[in-house]
């Protein structure tokens, strides 16, 4: 049961973008219905046992001695320490027979535990969420978008601009704190700016169905998350009616269908914890599998090659430039390594939270260059 929870919590928002929301909580209710009917139990046969088992011979001989110790002094054969006596029996009778409340209270105590658990996975949308359709045609806009998690912080974004096209494969660079990250966030409706508007096709994000949305695009990041269980399941999680043939095809896609095909259990191998059972450049491969086999219009990489040797960045690179061209793809990449940038469209620098500078990989190329030559 704390796994499925800690697991849930800790890849909130990776469950939120895929719209994996019913599924968790349908998983969270039937492991908690398996856990309270068999504690339930357990605790009442606990204080069953417990009170039969320990207490009976010392309740009945309580029982016993009261009886015979009132009618032995009635008639005058018992002092009054024996009525202490008796008293103190009567009290350890009281005690053996409270263990009988406590399997109700510790049944009601799990319930009010869960409660409030379900209480957390069940709360309403906020209000003001949309209802229209996602439908990604002419251009993603950010207009004079100003955003802050807190004030006292003060804001990530400045009255930030860009517009993005489809097809387009745009990357994004600068320092760190400069919002990069939380214009994707914008962009997947995990917030709300401020000030001024993310509009997709002239639609403000905030107007969308954020389940329709949320479906047409796939972030992966450099914590790709993946849940404990098989390869299988955890592409399947993302699209249940997938076809084995659409499995092994999303594989091929990302170079991962061989390393699968060689593993002793196929598509059923455990990868662990959070995938931790493979590499980080294979991790990167499978969420990008995930997102392949949503069909997902939109792809966003957040620093994927943070973690990862300079051959599988290679690898990915290669891989991301192959699928777009097979699937017009609007990829947006956020990436430090300017080389991973290499064959982007176009390339934008973020500082102190709006558009610095839009260029290409060419002219960055030799600007950096000069740079490291004057050093």
């Amino acid at each position: 049961m704390s796994q499925i929870v800690n697991d849930t919590f800790k890849g909130v928002k990776f469950v939120k973008a895929m719209i994996l929301e019913k599924m968790r909580i349908q998983k969270l209710e039937e492991v908690n219905a398996d856990s309270v009917s068999i504690w339930s139990k357990v605790a009442v046969y606990d204080n069953l046992t417990g009170l039969w088992v320990n207490e009976l011979s010392d309740t009945l001989f309580t029982g016993v001695s009261f009886g015979i110790a009132a009618l032995l002094t009635i008639n005058g054969y018992l002092s009054l320490g024996a009525i202490v006596i008796v008293l103190n029996y009567t009290a350890k009778f009281i005690t053996a027979s409270k263990e009988l409340t406590h399997t109700d209270y510790h049944f009601k105590t799990q319930l009010g535990e869960y409660d409030k658990l379900f209480d957390l996975l069940l709360m309403r949308p906020q209000e003001g969420e949309g209802e229209k359709s996602f439908h990604f045609c002419s251009s993603i806009t950010f207009d004079h978008v100003t955003f802050a998690y807190e004030k006292e912080r003060g804001d990530v974004l400045k009255n930030m601009n860009l517009s993005i096209r489809p097809g387009e494969w745009l990357g994004i660079m600068g320092h760190s704190g400069s919002g990069k990250t939380t214009a994707f966030d914008l962009l997947m409706g995990f917030y709300s700016p401020q000030h001024g508007k993310v509009y997709v096709d002239g639609i403000s994000v905030e107007e969308l169905d954020p389940n329709s949305l949320r479906s047409r695009i796939t972030k992966v990041s450099q914590d790709t998350f993946l849940f404990p269980g098989t390869i299988r399941e955890n592409l399947i999680m993302v699209n249940p009616q997938a076809s084995e043939a659409e499995l092994w095809s999303v594989l091929e896609a990302v170079r991962m269908r061989e390393f699968v095909e060689q593993l002793s259990d196929g598509l059923d191998t455990d990868i662990g914890e959070n995938g931790l059972l493979l590499s980080g450049g294979e991790r990167h491969r499978l969420g990008l599998a995930q997102g392949l086999l949503r069909s997902s219009e939109i792809i966003l990489l957040d620093e994927v090659t943070a973690n990862i040797d300079a051959q599988a960045e290679t690898t990915i690179m290669k891989i991301l430039d192959d699928i777009k061209t097979r699937r017009n793809l609007t990829i947006i990449t956020i990436s430090h390594r300017l080389d991973f940038l290499a064959r982007t469209d176009r390339i934008v620098v973020l500082d102190s939270g709006h558009v610095a500078e839009e260029t290409d990989y060419a002219n960055l190329k030799r600007a950096h260059d000069s740079s490291t030559e004057a050093q």
